[in-house]
C-alpha cells in the first residue's frame, strides 16, 4: 500500500478486513467468468454463498467501479 493517500490506505484495511470475514464465515465460494487479465492476473467474479462479493464492497463504499481506463482517486 505504498503511496497510496492516509485515506486510501484506511479504505484498504476495511475493505481487506471485510473480505477476510466474508471468506472466513462462507460456507461456499464459487468463481464465475473467470479470465485472464492485463499482466496474466485471474480475474472472476467472486460469490460468497451465492451474494456478489464486487457488489458488496461497491455497497459499502470499500470499492468503485473499473473500466480499466484511467483510474480516479478516492477524491475524485
Amino acid at each position: 500500500m505504498g503511496g497510496l493517500h492516509q485515506y486510501e490506505k484506511n479504505i484498504a484495511l476495511k475493505a481487506r478486513d471485510f473480505v477476510r470475514s466474508k471468506l472466513s464465515n462462507a460456507k461456499e465460494i464459487k468463481l464465475t467468468n473467470l479470465q485472464k487479465g492485463k499482466y496474466f492476473r485471474v480475474v472472476a467474479n467472486v460469490l460468497v454463498d451465492g451474494v456478489s462479493l464486487g457488489q458488496e464492497l461497491l455497497d459499502n463504499k470499500l470499492a468503485y467501479r473499473y473500466d480499466g481506463g484511467r483510474k480516479l482517486s478516492w477524491r475524485e
